[in-house]
């Protein structure tokens, strides 16, 4: 076995190996971010964020599968599967190129679509029991009351109602420390209220998963490029051995 040949195999087995392990780290972001925001899905205009979720999911497994047929196609030298592996490299690699410009162009559609969403919820609190449980998991468990800060409270359903009716708090329970509010919550009188916007914690939130991916996926694209180069390497060194095909003379001598 010639050395080049002989690297080109260890390259592409460390390279299945590392795709194993950079899948599971894929799959693990996919499912934290959608346990993560899937909470609040009729809030957030969820659908927007789980589509990449699902996207890293999918490219996870695959790249999971695709180590598999890396390895046994290096070990095996079958150019029927390094073939295969090359090919579905180049796909992902292409793929998480565009995936990335997309993201990149899309995102403040994407924030866009989470303020609306949250806006939504807020107007909606009073008359949606689904929503307003969303409303309050997430300003308790992000400690953040309102959009863009408890005031977007002023303009609701929720607080003209408690208004009108000289009720001391104006605002829900979530928006308090512990979810609950130990003295009147009127306008001037905020001391208890969470100041965090809620728009503000799940943007950060969302960027910083997202970085994450980023970070990942230009990792994996080198090691993309790195197994394509393994591969064909394979393919067309044993294209290029020809067998030694021995002959018989009368005298039973090989020629």
């Amino acid at each position: 076995m010639g050395v080049g040949r002989c690297t080109s195999k260890i390259s592409l087995c460390i390279l299945s190996v590392i795709l194993w392990l950079g899948a599971t780290v894929l799959i693990v972001i996919g499912v934290g971010m959608y346990s993560e925001f899937n909470n609040y899905s009729m809030i957030t205009g969820s659908h927007h964020i789980i589509a990449p979720v699902a996207v890293l999911l999918t490219v996870g497994i695959f790249l999971f599968l695709l180590g598999v047929v890396g390895c046994v196609g290096a070990f095996k030298e079958q150019k029927c599967l390094l073939g295969m592996f090359a090919t579905i490299l180049l796909v992902i690699f292409v793929g998480t190129v565009l995936a990335a410009c997309l993201a990149f162009f899309y995102r403040g559609a994407i924030d866009e679509k989470m303020t609306e969403g949250l806006h939504y919820g807020l107007d909606h609190y009073t008359d949606n029991y689904d929503i307003q449980g969303e409303v309050d998991t997430m300003q308790q468990k992000m400690s953040c009351c309102g959009v863009e800060s408890y005031e977007d409270w002023e303009n609701t359903t929720w607080y003209r109602e408690h208004e009108e009716t000289n009720k001391t708090t104006l605002y829900p329970e979530s928006c308090c420390e512990g979810g609950v509010c130990d003295y009147p919550m009127v306008p001037g009188n905020d001391s208890a209220l969470f100041n965090q916007s809620c728009h503000e914690v799940m943007t950060d939130k969302f960027i910083n998963h997202m970085g994450i991916v980023a970070y990942v996926a230009g990792v994996f694209a080198i090691i993309q490029l790195l197994g394509m180069i393994s591969s064909c390497a394979l393919i067309f060194r044993r294209r290029g051995e020809v067998p030694y095909i021995g002959f018989s003379n009368p005298d039973g001598m090989r020629v």
